[in-house]
């Protein structure tokens, strides 16, 4: 008697064992060795499994073998495994791993003709989950995510930044600590026998500019990352703009070579976001998701309206937007626990929770890039720009218009002017306009915000009407820094939602709403800020004692000046009105012509017609 059998075999692990099962990390797949005795060689074939797909039988599910039986299939998972399907617990670190058992069944023949059938069972994971965070965070916050996630079968596990004290205490060190946890849980799961290339990462603060570094650098080995969920991380560095956080700064003083690299426009930053205009600067077989948080409440302020600051107390939203990734923004959240703020803090919000386990589970695709562009368009007498805001070189501009770098300065000298231009795909949507002997520095910015530095001088800040646009979040500082980037603090600043509002540097700051009403904040010498509303049509004087005065705004001002009028929008003739106007014409002109040859030829006019 001759033994009838078909076998199926899973691929080898390095280790000798075998794979039971493969995880839906997007790369990975499983090889399934087939070997048939006793078999008539065209009659094997394979269902086609109820998860993910096979790779290698041809159209009518039939196994092509060789002459001695053998055959390799490949099995492909699903891009996400939906919790349902997550029925089997293999013994994880902490907590199980749940896998889908997949059957995979074979027909085939005997050389007598009988039915037979061999069943082999995948089992499919998903990625392990890594989730790091930084010193502003809260790990009993990221610990109730982990409960969270583990009720939705995601296997999490944490990986904290800047704990373990390194030689230089870079973020190129601390993303080199996340490449050897990222490589211990792949090692991890495959002791478990799933075969596995990649996992998901959910990284905090400065825990995102580390888990971008690893995901990123070096580009011939970045660390195997499918899914990166930033949260509240800053993107383009941190600068006095944002009124560093007591906690922060203390923890700048301890990290000499972190704080370098987290100032704005650092070098290290500038390596990371190279190529943010053409998307570059992301890792392509990397999905990206931006979790951004807005505070209620201003530092020392009070309550002043929902999303009424542009930034969750640490983060910036447009230090914290990234070209080309999606932003999921939420309202009413801090940064931290660690933020004496009365918002819900952001790793503790079950509506942030939920979001970053929907993006785990079913990923985020590429957006498009910002189509935003900022053009000096005009200018006169003495005009100069710095094309990074650090670097101090300043250039004479003697032509118009010029292209602008997303971070730049301007500055004008005696009876000189200059205005600057943002615009979209659709069109202009704000002006920047600065008067003689002025300054401005504009730094990080996102689509929705444009964030402007009063260096001296006055400048107007221009919402154009009925334009779909971003808004200007302005700042002045009381004076140059002494010590770290991160000492200084700016003294006042002002957000404009849709507005026109002129600022002016001197003796007192001088602050006018030409249209709609602005959020003006104001710092005192210890740091502590008060925020208040200035509606249309007001001025608000605030002197260096901290004293301040409101007034009617004047009649008129060195913005009315004939230079500042913006072109009048050209007229359009609508398609439908000029195709009707040219029917119309082309009738009357038929009709004319038709008159004068009965004229000519002594014709009587028809009734209804008048004689030519």
């Amino acid at each position: 008697l001759q033994r009838v059998e078909l076998v199926v075999a899973p691929e080898s692990r390095t280790d000798g064992g075998r794979y039971a099962g493969v995880a839906a990390d997007g790369v990975s797949a499983l090889a399934l060795s087939i070997s048939a005795r006793g078999v008539r060689l065209d009659s094997i074939s394979v269902q086609t499994p109820k998860l993910g797909s096979l790779r290698g039988p041809t159209a009518d599910r039939s196994v092509p073998v060789d002459a001695e039986g053998h055959a390799t299939l490949t099995y492909v998972p699903p891009a996400d495994v939906g919790a349902e399907a997550l029925s089997r617990p293999l013994d994880g670190e902490t907590a199980p791993v749940w896998a889908a058992p997949v059957p995979i069944t074979f027909e085939y023949r005997d050389r007598d003709g009988n039915p037979g059938s061999a069943t082999a069972l995948v089992l499919v994971s998903r990625p392990p989950v890594v989730v790091s965070y930084a010193f502003a965070a809260d790990q009993a916050a990221w610990t109730a995510f982990a409960e969270y996630a583990r009720n939705a079968k995601l296997d999490v596990a944490f990986a904290p930044a800047f704990v373990a004290p390194t030689a230089t205490g870079s973020f190129e060190e601390q993303a080199e600590a996340l490449r050897r946890t990222i490589s211990d849980r792949v090692r991890s799961y495959s002791l478990l026998g799933i075969k596995i290339s990649r996992v998901d990462v959910v990284a905090q603060g400065l825990a995102g500019l580390v888990a971008r570094y690893a995901a990123e650098e070096p580009l011939d080995a970045p660390a195997p990352v499918r899914r990166l969920v930033l949260v509240a991380t800053p993107n383009h560095g941190v600068s006095w703009l944002e009124r560093p956080h007591p906690s922060l700064t203390s923890w700048l003083d301890q990290h000499p070579v972190a704080a370098k690299e987290l100032a704005e426009d650092s070098e290290f930053l500038r390596h990371l976001n190279a190529g943010e205009a053409t998307g570059t600067h992301l890792n392509p077989d990397v999905q990206y998701a931006n979790v951004v948080g807005r505070r209620t409440e201003l530092q020392a302020g009070g309550d002043i309206g929902l999303g009424a600051a542009e930034d969750d107390g640490l983060v910036s939203t447009a230090s914290a937007h990234l070209n080309g990734v999606a932003d999921f923004l939420f309202d009413g959240v801090r940064h931290s626990e660690a933020l004496p703020l009365r918002d819900m803090a952001m790793a503790s919000f079950t509506d942030v929770q939920a979001k970053i386990a929907d993006l785990l589970l079913h990923g985020v695709p590429r957006v498009d890039l910002d189509d935003t562009r900022l053009e000096l368009r005009k200018g006169g007498g003495a005009v100069e720009i710095s094309p990074q805001v650090w670097a101090g070189d300043w250039t004479a501009v003697t032509q118009f218009p010029v292209s602008l770098r997303p971070t730049f300065g301007v500055r004008t000298g005696k009876a000189g002017y200059a205005a600057v231009g943002v615009y979209t795909s659709q069109g202009q949507w704000g002006t920047l306009g600065l008067d003689e002997d002025s300054a401005v520095i504009v730094h990080a910015s996102s689509p929705n915000v444009l964030r402007i530095q009063l260096v001296a001088g006055r400048a107007r800040f221009r919402r154009l009407p009925g334009t779909a646009g971003g808004d200007f979040d302005v700042v002045l500082t009381a004076g140059p820094a002494s010590g770290p980037w991160y000492a200084a603090r700016p003294s006042i600043r002002v957000l404009g939602r849709d507005a026109d509002f002129v600022v002016s540097t001197g003796e007192a700051v001088t602050v006018s709403a030409l249209d709609a009403r602005l959020l003006v904040e104001t710092s005192d010498a210890s740091g502590a800020s008060a925020a208040r509303w200035l509606n249309e049509d007001r001025v608000l004087r605030v002197r260096s004692s901290g004293s301040s005065e409101e007034e009617a705004l004047p009649g008129g001002g060195w913005w009315t000046k004939s230079v500042w009028r913006e072109p009048g929008q050209p007229f359009r003739f609508p398609l439908w009105m000029l195709a009707v106007t040219l029917v119309g014409l082309g009738a009357a002109a038929i009709y004319h012509r038709q008159a004068s040859r009965r004229a000519s030829a002594g014709e009587r006019p028809k009734p209804g017609e008048k004689a030519g």
